[in-house]
């Protein structure tokens, strides 16, 4: 047996999950090129806490096992050693891609599973809070959000036209308190502005309910995925259509809206579109909270 064998066999005895913990680092060893021994033994947030995530994480595990590219890029300390607002996440994005909306977003999706091993990672190195932790998985389903978003918007744009009144997208629950963690999902509620046509024989109320469709089949489909979409907060849950103007919300709430449902909006805010637009809901439903 070689030393980088015996090393690796005595990194998983001393791990919660051995039989895990040995697979990934065999896997992960087989395509290095160099000692991956010699390489954790400088890892920037420690080499035990790189083998507490094999251990704890199943889906890190695969992912640094399919990809060990992840792992030299956990590597880097301007990486690993500080969080991430939502700038630096759209630059490393942008940086990473030059065609983010091709094959339904899978370069979105990739480059999602590999943020969420980094916030993984630090928090299990407790290099993050558990506050920052979340903070950071909110901001990443928002940057995911205003990526497909704005995809959907310009593609049915160009096929139907552009609406004459504004949209916005709310976070309602973790993700408007900026509370997810791994496992969430993330709330949502879909607002325009006002009722209207878009065209003669196409009503905003149509179109925009259209584009939640493609935002919410975006998330749902292709593989690895994106985050789940809960909308059941929206009026009327499932019943209810995905999106509504802002009237009509108004006239729910007023006359229709059960205090739990009154209770979710506390936390509802902008993820992304318009601000304006978002401000104008909760300042007209402040009185119903």
């Amino acid at each position: 047996m070689s030393s980088q064998a015996r090393w690796i066999k005595s990194k998983a005895e001393g791990s919660l999950n051995p039989d895990q913990v040995e697979t990934a680092l065999n896997e992960i060893a087989a395509g290095w090129d160099g000692s991956l021994r010699d390489f954790l033994h400088d890892f920037p947030l420690g080499e035990e806490a790189l083998i507490h995530l094999l251990a704890v994480s199943q889906i890190c595990a695969e992912r640094l096992q399919r990809d060990p590219e992840l792992l030299r890029w956990l590597a880097r300390p301007e990486i690993s050693m500080s969080d991430r607002g939502p700038r630096r996440m759209l630059a490393e994005l942008s940086s990473s891609s030059k065609s983010v909306p091709a094959e339904n977003f899978r370069a979105l999706r990739l480059w999602k599973a590999r943020e969420m091993t980094r916030i993984a990672l630090r928090e299990l190195a407790e290099a993050s809070s558990l506050e920052d932790t979340t903070a950071e998985l909110s901001c990443l389903a928002g940057v995911c959000l205003a990526i497909v978003y704005e995809e959907c918007d310009t593609r049915l744009r160009a096929r139907f036209g552009a609406p004459h009144t504004e949209f916005t997208i709310l976070g309602l629950g973790k993700l408007g308190g900026r509370e997810l963690n791994h496992s969430s999902d993330i709330d949502l509620m879909f607002l325009y502005g006002e009722e209207g046509q878009v065209s003669p024989r196409l009503t905003n109320h149509e179109w925009h309910n259209r584009l939640a469709e493609q935002i919410v089949k975006s998330f749902s489909a292709g593989e690895p995925a994106l985050f789940r979409l809960d909308l059941r907060l929206r009026p009327e849950g499932s019943a209810g259509p995905l999106a509504r103007s802002l009237e009509s919300m108004e006239n729910y709430y007023a006359g229709f809206g059960e205090t739990w449902e009154r209770l979710a909006l506390i936390k509802a805010r902008h993820v992304c579109g318009s601000k304006e637009l978002a401000y104008e809901f909760s300042r007209q439903h402040q009185p119903f909270i």
